[in-house]
């Protein structure tokens, strides 16, 4: 009488490495041009646009010889491989765990009250830790610190009126880790969700546009690989090389942007209105990015400077 032996077989994908990797290399032979490149003008773009469509072709000269022309097309292209896995996991509304649940001002108002416990969390361990963060980031924190009553006000947008949206089955973990690059394409993998949630909390049903907004936020690390050391040097503050690592996070989220809301074009999986997708999206974005920072705060408190500035650019769009 031997005890069963379960076993799982999975398919080996042939693959150059995960979109994280991809992403990183782009980001740091971007910066590396931004250095050897006489570049006159520094960086500008307009922050309240961070959430519309782009391609290459929209960029102006200088940008288009610092950005590598192949990235966008790919960057488009984890867009529209995220769109169509939404569309595979809303594709069978009858199965048990896949079903659609119509966005209420019921769910609305429970989702800003979640919103509201994490912000007071999050905020507690910041003003905690402030004096131990490294010290070119502590103004910085300081400043967040100050603008909680801005990120409650931002988050109470969610329940203004009804959305007109769908609760689908999501990936949960979603970021540049989470797809591998075959040279051609992206395979998606991890479906079981965040491994630090419960079971029955991965599996409830939430907006698409969650997943979509923790993309956003993992190439927004990625674009700040190319000078994020162990301990946080202010030699980079000086040579305002940030300003370009946020000018390729710009433009990175724009591309993904197009692929992804070109292909659900005319579905319900996101809010048809102009105003009601950024709002949505703007949430998530600002809840990624509070719960990036409660993290980096407990483990990596160099990286903190990400998620604060992540923070800070959703707040400023807000106004």
């Amino acid at each position: 009488n031997s005890d069963p032996v379960l076993g799982m077989m999975q398919d080996l994908v042939t693959n150059t490495g995960t979109a994280w990797e991809n992403a990183k290399d782009a980001a740091h032979r971007y910066m590396e041009r931004v250095e050897t490149t006489a570049v006159e003008d520094e960086p500008e773009f307009k922050i309240e646009s961070r959430l519309e469509k782009l391609t290459f072709e929209e960029l102006n000269e200088r940008d288009q010889e610092l950005v590598d022309s192949l990235l966008p097309e790919r960057i488009s292209l984890l867009g529209q491989r995220s769109a169509e896995m939404h569309q595979a996991l809303a594709s069978n509304k009858n199965q048990k765990g896949f079903e659609h649940e119509e966005f209420s001002l019921h769910y609305q108002r429970s989702l800003y009250s979640s919103l509201q416990s994490l912000t007071r969390e999050t905020f507690e361990n910041l003003k905690k830790s402030i004096p131990s963060l490294p010290e070119g980031i502590q103004q910085e924190a300081e400043a967040v610190l100050k603008r909680k009553s801005e990120i409650s006000a931002c988050f109470k947008r969610v329940f203004d009126h009804k959305l007109d949206t769908l609760k689908i089955r999501t990936h949960g973990d979603y970021h540049l880790e989470q797809l591998l690059w075959t040279g051609k394409d992206y395979i998606i993998i991890n479906f079981e969700g965040e491994p630090t949630r419960p079971f029955s909390e991965r599996r409830i049903l939430r907006s698409g546009l969650r997943d979509v907004a923790s993309m956003i936020r993992s190439l927004h690390y990625a674009a700040y690989t190319p000078f994020m050391q162990i301990n946080y040097a202010d030699e980079y503050r000086e040579s305002e090389l940030e300003k370009w690592a946020e000018l390729w996070f710009y433009y990175m989220t724009r591309f993904f942007l197009k692929g992804y809301c070109d292909t659900l074009e005319n579905s319900n999986l996101i809010p048809s209105n102009t105003r009601d997708f950024t709002v949505l999206l703007e949430t998530f974005m600002l809840e990624k990015a509070i719960m990036e920072l409660n993290y980096e705060l407990n483990n990596r408190p160099h990286w903190s400077l990400v998620p604060l500035r992540g923070i800070q650019a959703v707040l400023d769009a807000c106004k």
